[in-house]
């Protein structure tokens, strides 16, 4: 098992003798098994459905091998990399880079859900998307806003912070069609967020 999440494991694999990435959604005990067993292969047939719309839109994200919807799995070419999460330092271009490719999902209607370090992988400068489970079709500009917020929120702290967040707006704005709209709604929640840290 390479890794666990809230609601699937990510196993190594292969798939025609190549190595690949075999995502499986975990039952859960607390819902009833055959309530269970509809939204497991929901959200399996939603994920396969958003990263083919990924991928024809022109971002980088995992290339789906299979889709197993019986059986709750993915099945996903490996990226090579490393997590943006685990290097050391993020280079301003690998940030640029990823406001190049949330805009590309924008465009495309689609929103990440959890737009972090954690869920983009690295390879010089790079960056592809992975972990599409918690993705929507949506063109609202709250979640889209959301999807900017979480990067962002998600570079806190580094040493170069202002020019990562500096790369990655840039970008945004510079292929996202509405990325004007959306910057101007992460706004907006940094005040809704400032108003009820005072309030407290």
């Amino acid at each position: 098992m390479l890794a666990r999440g809230a609601e699937a494991k990510v196993f190594h694999t292969t798939y025609d003798g190549e190595p690949a990435l075999a995502k499986r959604r975990l039952p859960k005990a607390y819902r009833l098994a055959a309530l269970d067993n509809t939204i497991r292969k929901q959200r399996t047939r939603r994920e396969a459905k958003i990263l083919r719309a990924a991928r024809a839109a022109g971002a980088k994200c995992a290339e789906l091998l299979k889709e197993d919807e019986q059986n709750c799995e993915l099945l996903l070419k490996e990226v090579e990399g490393t997590l943006l999460s685990r290097e050391k330092t993020i280079a301003p271009k690998q940030a640029f880079e990823a406001g190049l490719q949330l805009a590309l999902l924008h465009d495309a209607g689609i929103v990440h859900g959890d737009y972090t370090t954690s869920n983009l992988i690295a390879d010089g400068n790079l960056v592809t998307v992975i972990d599409f489970g918690l993705g929507e079709f949506s063109n609202a500009a709250e979640e889209k806003a959301t999807d900017v917020l979480l990067f962002e929120k998600s570079i806190a702290g580094r040493a170069n912070e202002p020019a990562l967040r500096s790369h990655f707006e840039k970008a945004y704005l510079l292929h996202a069609r509405n990325g004007h709209a959306t910057l101007k709604r992460v706004k907006a929640i940094y005040a809704r967020m400032r108003y009820a840290s005072q309030s407290q």
